[in-house]
């Protein structure tokens, strides 16, 4: 069944007038069809009133949990092209509560302040669109794009950096994380092209980032993040 995120006010939901055109338009709905509704990280069954106007009524909770254990933070460093766009889809339906974009020494993508706002609206569309597709209840946060060395203002119960170097076994990581206790939160930071320089290790140790491989084979930018969400998600959810 469709979702949509909305809001809801005395019995009725009220959605963006991009979803009502996918619902009348695309979808080809009627009176009648039901939809799902997420609104305040619940999830209710929605029923088509009217098309004009436009009214959807609710008719019923649904109880359901697809979100993750943990609170999962990615500090992402913005890659170029279309990357970012695709980190940021995956990481929505990998479970995380949080995207925090980077900008590392490393970094290709420079933004001023109005072009970090556009890209920030941008990103908050594919986000939306990727939480529907996935049946998340509650969209992840992306509301801000900082300077690497802002991280230490970031703070999690476990911190980790994705460090090329640190390519091999992947038992540390795996111990670490099978032992996470449900609800403590976790922040872990992949680079872009290019990796990491020694003192942007040595900052995020100091900020206490735990030093962390993954695998044996040195991974893309966008590879890497989708593949540590993948295994955090997996073990968490075990």
């Amino acid at each position: 069944m469709q979702r949509y995120f909305a809001s809801i006010h005395q019995g009725k939901a009220t959605l963006l007038a991009s979803d009502i055109f996918h619902i009348t338009s695309v979808m080809r709905m009627r009176p009648l069809d039901k939809i799902e509704i997420a609104a305040d990280g619940h999830i209710y069954l929605g029923e088509v009133v009217s098309l004009s106007p436009f009214e959807v009524r609710i008719v019923s909770s649904i109880v359901e949990d697809h979100e993750l254990p943990n609170k999962v933070t990615l500090l992402y460093a913005l890659a170029k092209g279309d990357k970012t766009d695709l980190v940021i889809q995956k990481a929505t339906e990998l479970g995380v509560s949080e995207i925090i974009g980077l900008t590392t020494e490393r970094t290709i993508v420079r933004l001023d302040e109005q072009d970090k706002v556009k890209k920030l609206e941008r990103y908050a569309k594919i986000i939306k669109e990727a939480g529907e597709q996935s049946q998340r209840s509650v969209l992840p946060r992306m509301e801000r794009i900082i300077d690497y060395k802002q991280i230490g203002s970031c703070h999690f119960d476990y911190q980790f950096i994705a460090y090329e170097r640190e390519a091999g076994r992947t038992d540390a990581f795996y111990e670490i994380l099978r032992n996470i206790p449900s609800g403590a939160s976790i922040g872990i930071i992949v680079g872009a092209e290019g990796g990491f320089s020694e003192n942007e290790v040595k900052f995020a140790n100091q900020n206490g980032y735990v030093n962390v491989g993954l695998g044996k084979r040195i991974l893309r930018s966008e590879t890497a993040a989708i593949y540590a969400l993948s295994v955090i998600a997996f073990i968490l959810e075990r």
